[in-house]
């Protein structure tokens, strides 16, 4: 794990707005990776790993009405995005495994 990664215990964080932005900020530095690695290797994607990016995509304007939503949404949302964002991370190591093993 690099010293610049967000920690995915995200009961560190005292609000909703804040874990939100720990999430979006950790997406971002997985596709960054992703990127890194689809650059080096010249291998694509695989398709799991491109259908959980943009599983976890959202415009950049939600954020800024996150803190507006009920909080059962929030929840449902921060949730929802935890288990994804994971999902990223596996694909990810497998995806890395495979571009840099082969």
């Amino acid at each position: 794990m690099e010293t610049t990664d967000i920690p995915m215990d995200l009961l560190v964080f005292r609000s909703r707005s804040a874990q939100c932005d720990a999430l979006y900020t950790r997406r971002e530095q997985l596709r960054t990776r992703a990127e890194q690695i689809r650059a080096r290797t010249r291998r694509p994607w695989s398709s799991d790993l491109h259908f959980l990016f943009g599983q976890t995509y959202r415009d950049p304007k939600f954020y800024h009405y996150f803190s507006h939503l009920p909080r059962r949404e929030q929840r449902r949302f921060l949730s929802s995005q935890r288990e994804l964002i994971a999902r990223v991370e596996r694909a990810l190591a497998e995806y890395e495994t495979q571009a840099y093993g082969a």
